[in-house]
């Protein structure tokens, strides 16, 4: 400090070059810092890149192992479905051949009853339509479906139709539907008495007698559809020979549950092993890029360290050396030249008189 105050243009020139230098080194800093983002951005987006493609690579291929197994594993389920399909054909083929041999007795009965009542009527010159379940309901109602038959039959006939009638007229008028019912009364209702005198009262006893044939007849056929009703609701299977589809789907499922064992043996196998050498075979092919680039982030990074610092150390130096004598208010490079040639000039006899001289001039050109 000493040289430095007896050379006062030294010492001037030394601040100089102190402060040119610790402008420079913040640029350089300024510099590193905006390099170092520019390289962790290339660097992350490298490693990015690696991972995505790793990711998407070994999905790939797990997926097509996958895929391989799914194939084969669906395969067996079609076949599967194709044998219960036809199980299923055989039970409803056996069932329908268990319940026509139940039901021969009863059929073989009623065909009987039928004959008998056909050759009565043909012995009675009977008409064959009273042989019917809807001449019965109208003439010798007995059961709850053959009354209702009939009062659904008569409240169409003699309501019904007239309404119907009456609103399919133009020009409508309101005693033209009492004369309407009226009329269909008197034709339906004659038709009815017709029929009954020729059939219901001239052949009451055969009619009477083929009704307790019907009667027994219906009774046949409502054990018929019980037993096969009760039939087609077991849930036993022992009556169908059905063993050699059993077979057949325990050998499926004993395939499938290999061919599912072996997928998750290939998978695992996939996970453990093929998968990090997938890893590793994509990761070693950018592994020289991602080092080097990694390297001179280090680099950058030393660097940067040094530059901060250097500006530490010198911010410190140069406030303690040079701007605690020279003022902050000079610590500039065109004010610092200006200082010494005002010295150099012999001007001024020290660092002191060249400041107030500074003044002064920058006063005057004011």
């Amino acid at each position: 400090m000493a040289k430095t105050f007896t050379d006062s243009v030294a010492f001037l020139t030394e601040a100089k070059e102190a402060w040119i230098q610790l402008e420079n080194t913040r640029v350089r800093k300024a510099e590193l810092e905006l390099t170092s983002k520019k390289q962790a951005k290339t660097l992350a987006a490298e490693k990015k890149a690696v991972e995505d493609l790793v990711n998407t690579t070994v999905k790939k291929r797990g997926d097509e192992l996958a895929a391989s197994y799914d194939g084969e594993i669906s395969a067996l389920q079609d076949a599967m479905k194709r044998i219960r399909s036809r199980r299923e054909k055989a039970k409803q083929q056996s069932m329908k051949e268990r319940i026509d041999a139940q039901l021969a007795p009863y059929k073989a009965e009623n065909r009987e009853m039928n004959d008998k009542i056909r050759t009565i009527f043909r012995q009675n010159h009977v008409p064959l339509f009273c042989n019917s379940t809807f001449f019965y309901a109208l003439y010798f109602p007995r059961t709850v479906k053959e009354v209702l038959t009939m009062a659904l039959t008569f409240i169409i006939c003699c309501a019904g139709i007239p309404a119907g009638i009456f609103w399919l007229l133009p020009n409508r008028r309101t005693w033209w539907l009492f004369l309407i019912y009226v009329g269909v009364i008197i034709v339906f209702g004659g038709l009815y008495i017709a029929v009954g005198n020729i059939t219901k009262d001239a052949h009451r006893p055969v009619l009477l007698e083929a009704g307790q044939v019907r009667r027994a007849m219906a009774k046949n056929r409502k054990k018929m559809n019980s037993i096969a009703r009760s039939i087609r609701r077991e849930k036993s299977e022992e009556h169908y020979d059905l063993s050699s589809f059993d077979s057949e789907l325990a050998e499926k499922e004993k395939e499938k549950a290999a061919l599912t064992a072996k997928k998750e043996e290939a998978m695992a196998y996939f996970i453990s092993t093929t998968k990090p050498a997938i890893t590793e075979e994509i990761v070693s092919g950018s592994r020289d890029r991602i080092d080097r680039l990694e390297e001179e982030q280090k680099t950058i990074q030393a660097q940067l360290l040094e530059a901060e610092n250097y500006i530490k150390t010198s911010s410190l130096t140069l406030s303690e050396d040079y701007e605690s004598y020279i003022g902050k208010e000079f610590m500039q490079p065109d004010k610092l030249d200006a200082l010494i040639k005002i010295l150099q000039d012999k001007q001024a006899a020290n660092i002191t008189e060249a400041e107030a001289l500074y003044r002064e001039q920058s006063a005057a050109r004011r």
